[in-house]
């Protein structure tokens, strides 16, 4: 059983966590808005959707992969992943005359990609099991 003073303190962890969710939320929120009066619709929907789509991938990607977060060839290879797709975006985007919000659809091809080099960098499979 757990004691009051143990259900208090996981209580306030958690009320403190919701508002640290809220007040994150609400600062993304204000500095889309404030982005979104300051360029073009184009601009906006390039690189805002490109920001939003990549912490959703990788977002996503991290969530799904908890047991490998103490394997350090995880992040090596997770970082590399990222600078690569960043990379790779940011010279499409600079270049492509037209750009649809949906055409970012496209990253769902790499959440495969990330999982098969994900389960590939575990040195050992029990280790992280």
């Amino acid at each position: 059983m757990l004691s009051l003073a143990s259900r208090e303190g996981r209580v306030r962890r958690r009320v403190i966590d919701y508002l640290l969710y809220i007040a994150i939320g609400s600062l993304f929120i204000a500095i889309a808005i404030f982005v979104a009066l300051r360029w073009s619709d184009d601009a906006y929907t390039r690189w805002f959707g490109f920001i939003c789509c990549t912490f959703l991938l990788f977002g996503s990607f991290l969530q799904n992969s908890s047991k490998f977060l103490r394997v350090r060839q995880f992040w090596v290879i997770t970082a590399l992943s990222l600078l690569v797709h960043v990379l790779l975006f940011v010279a499409v985007l600079t270049q492509v005359a037209e750009w649809r919000l949906m055409w970012f659809g496209v990253m769902v091809f790499e959440y495969p990609v990330l999982l098969f080099l994900r389960d590939k960098c575990a040195p050992n499979r029990r280790a992280v099991e």
